[in-house]
């Protein structure tokens, strides 16, 4: 498996992580019913992302992807913060976006861009947070820097 590729999957996973994580957190909380059907969508967007590269994770790779999800929270920890984490993820997939050519596989990644994007918006109408949106720059510069 070649690193962008590996690159481009960790990504996916990355954001699958962090919406479970959101999804787990509201699973307890009353009125939760349209945060759980976004997260929802997005698992669903994430596990269709990664069905656009058939037969590419072997036990090498999944263990190169692991690594570098657990050194990402290492330094970023458990965050519970909705905003940080799906703006992260869309900066993480936002930078992948142009490296891929294929059509299908572009798909697949802008509809789980667009999933994120309705539970970030959700949380944040306003879309004025501009210190949680500098630190996912931040977070996506660490994860740019941790390239499996």
């Amino acid at each position: 498996m070649s690193k962008a590729l590996r690159n481009v999957l960790t990504s996916i996973a990355m954001c699958e992580a962090m919406v479970k994580s959101i999804a787990e957190d509201y699973r307890s909380r009353s009125r939760n019913k349209t945060v759980l059907g976004l997260t929802a969508r997005i698992v669903d967007s994430t596990q269709a992302a990664m069905r656009a590269w058939p037969g590419e994770l072997d036990g090498k790779a999944i263990k190169k992807i692991s690594e570098r999800l657990g050194r990402f929270e290492k330094i970023y920890g458990k965050v519970n913060e909705v905003v940080f984490m799906t703006s992260t993820s869309l900066g993480i997939l936002e930078d992948i976006l142009p490296h891929i050519k294929d059509q299908e596989k572009c798909a697949a990644i802008e509809k789980l861009i667009y999933a994120i994007n309705r539970l970030h918006v959700y949380f944040d109408r306003s879309l004025n947070k501009i210190p949680v949106y500098q630190r996912a720059g931040e977070a996506v510069k660490t994860w740019r820097m941790l390239e499996a």
